[in-house]
């Protein structure tokens, strides 16, 4: 199950539904992932549960100044960028 192994994906609207589903899916798969989403509570508990391989960033989409801190935190974190799913 490391078919993600090492890559790095950013989902957004992920504190729940589809989103989180897809995140607790790739970190199964062996990705890093970095949820977003205006749910904080939702989000941070969610990362809390995936572990080490999860951090959740609040982000509103419609913010272009959202997305650069995303981008920003991403790469401080995980050092790239492979995918996003939104």
């Amino acid at each position: 199950m490391d078919r993600l192994k090492d890559k790095v994906i950013i989902v957004t609207g992920g504190s729940n539904g589809m989103g989180a589903s897809h995140a607790k899916l790739f970190v199964e798969e062996g990705a890093k992932v970095v949820i977003t989403d205006i749910n904080e509570n939702d989000g941070q508990n969610l990362a809390d549960k995936l572990g080490e391989n999860a951090i959740f960033i609040k982000h509103d989409v419609t913010q272009t100044a959202d997305w650069e801190h995303v981008i920003k935190e991403t790469k401080r974190t995980f050092n790239q960028i492979d995918g996003l799913v939104n």
